[in-house]
């Protein structure tokens, strides 16, 4: 399907947005148990030992697993700072 350029946009939903916002502030408010630090740093060195400039397809396929585990325990996430400026 060809869409010009000058076509006008179709109109959002009176609650367009809402969605996004109600995840975020799911998020803002988490109170889990892993702090944000911990998951970072699990995430960066996960990738800095997996993922880096020599590295073997059996050695990223260890990463991708344990990347997995890092996306599981944000599931458990703790925010402590609320704040709406990053």
């Amino acid at each position: 399907m060809l869409i010009r350029l000058d076509s006008p946009h179709d109109d959002l939903p009176a609650n367009a947005g809402e969605e996004t916002i109600e995840r975020l502030h799911k998020l803002r408010y988490a109170a889990g148990r892993v702090p944000t630090a911990q998951i970072r740093q699990d995430m960066q060195r996960t990738m800095q030992h997996h993922a880096a400039v020599f590295r073997t397809g059996d050695l990223m396929a260890e990463g991708v697993e344990k990347l997995e585990n890092v996306n599981k325990s944000f599931g458990d996430v703790r925010l402590t700072d609320r704040s709406m400026a990053w």
